[in-house]
């Protein structure tokens, strides 16, 4: 089975091509990026790395797959089983702040549209999006390439990620910080205590 990584040059891609060279062993997998001294420095730590995957103190692999590089352009997803798309244009301004994934959009969507070229022509195949933004990269890709929606999924494990982050900051930053209700109560006197047989009215 072979995965194509495209733009597996990049830190995401490299992740993601290093992975599964080592958590799927059998998989072919080539790397694809328009900087290819970058894709082969990557495929080859991989592969060096995967080799451990069949020494004796590792698990018990009958075999490896291979771990190389292709250039850009159809020829990268014509034999493809799975492709994965995390290729992207440098960060633009902007793009590290909160909501700062839209501002990729106007120089993906052209990355968007090459690698629909490529697909066009393919056997439709599953394709993982990890490029931001992912729900406008997953449609453009579709519409773009004419294959089946099911065929895309967009990676969004890393926004789930980004929401727990925040809510448990919160909820760390309220527990330091006392709530003006705590600070009220703790600013009254104590209450007077009064035993029942004091607190009860008496008549004679």
């Amino acid at each position: 089975m072979r995965v194509t990584v495209i733009g597996g040059g990049g830190a995401v891609g490299a992740t993601v091509a290093y992975t599964l060279a080592i958590d799927r062993p059998a998989l072919d997998v080539q790397i694809c990026d328009i900087d290819a001294d970058a894709a082969w420095g990557h495929a080859t730590d991989a592969r060096h790395a995967r080799l451990h995957a069949s020494h004796p103190v590792g698990p018990n692999v009958s075999t490896t797959g291979d771990m190389t590089t292709i250039d850009s352009g159809p020829e990268a997803v014509r034999e493809a089983d799975y492709v994965v798309v995390t290729a992207s244009v440098p960060r633009p301004e902007g793009g590290a702040e909160r909501g700062g994934r839209e501002a990729f959009w106007p120089g993906n969507r052209d990355l968007a549209d090459e690698i629909a070229e490529w697909l066009r022509d393919a056997e439709p195949c599953p394709v993982v999006v990890v490029t931001n933004p992912a729900d406008r990269m997953v449609s453009r890709l579709h519409d773009r390439s004419g294959w089946p929606r099911e065929r895309f999924l967009g990676y969004s494990l890393s926004e789930t990620a980004r929401s727990a982050s925040t809510v448990n900051t919160s909820c760390r930053r309220s527990r330091e910080r006392p709530s003006r209700a705590s600070r009220w109560t703790s600013a009254r006197p104590p209450a007077r205590r009064y035993s029942n047989t004091s607190a009860r009215c008496r008549t004679t």
